[in-house]
């Protein structure tokens, strides 16, 4: 608005000068657009409380069949990421017995055909550039292990902003299906209590 109304009085400045018909004012109309919409807005309020209602009055009709689907669906969802952590792990490891293949054909025959295992990627005492692998694929078991929580609503959402700050005893699954458990190094916190 002040700069409407800026413009208007430079605008009719600029008409009285030239001695021209004054311009219709902007922010006349842009007013009138205000107190429309306001007006507007005052008439809906009361369709919009109506449709809250009905809404409200929906969840509350569907929500014991809702939280039963969604609990499926969670268990379905929980279930794929972890086969897809495993198959991460399966994937990386055959890309590094192929890096490692590659390393062996690039040094021979040099060395008669023995490349010292040791300096190859993928091993454990060697130093790989980027992130740690190993921590990489544990963060994603714990985070698969606190997701999702127990049922559907049972975690508040103080509960939400503290998962990262659990401990558990985590079973991790290796490339070759073997079950490792571990206790994750973050801070317990207790179960979300029930209201119920």
């Amino acid at each position: 608005m002040p700069l409407a109304r800026q413009r208007d009085q430079r605008a009719l400045g600029e008409a009285l000068s030239a001695r021209e018909t004054e311009p219709e004012p902007e922010a006349a109309a842009i007013e009138a657009e205000i107190e429309r919409n306001v007006h507007r807005e005052n008439a809906m309020s009361g369709q919009v409380l109506e449709a809250q209602r009905r809404i409200a009055e929906l969840i509350l009709r569907s929500k014991g069949a809702w939280t039963g689907d969604l609990q499926r669906h969670l268990a379905d969802a929980a279930a794929r990421y972890r086969s897809q952590i495993v198959e991460l792990e399966r994937a990386r490891a055959e890309l590094v017995e192929e890096v490692q293949l590659g390393a062996w054909l690039a040094m021979s025959p040099q060395t008669g055909g023995q490349p010292a295992t040791y300096q190859l990627p993928g091993k454990p005492d060697t130093v790989a550039p980027g992130p740690a692998v190993a921590s990489v694929m544990a963060a994603l078991r714990r985070d698969s292990e606190q997701l999702p929580p127990p049922r559907p609503g049972a975690a508040s959402p103080n509960d939400l902003r503290r998962l990262d700050h659990q401990q558990l005893v985590l079973e991790s699954v290796d490339a070759e299906g073997n079950v490792h458990p571990q206790v994750s190094s973050a801070t317990r916190v207790s179960p979300p209590s029930s209201t119920a």
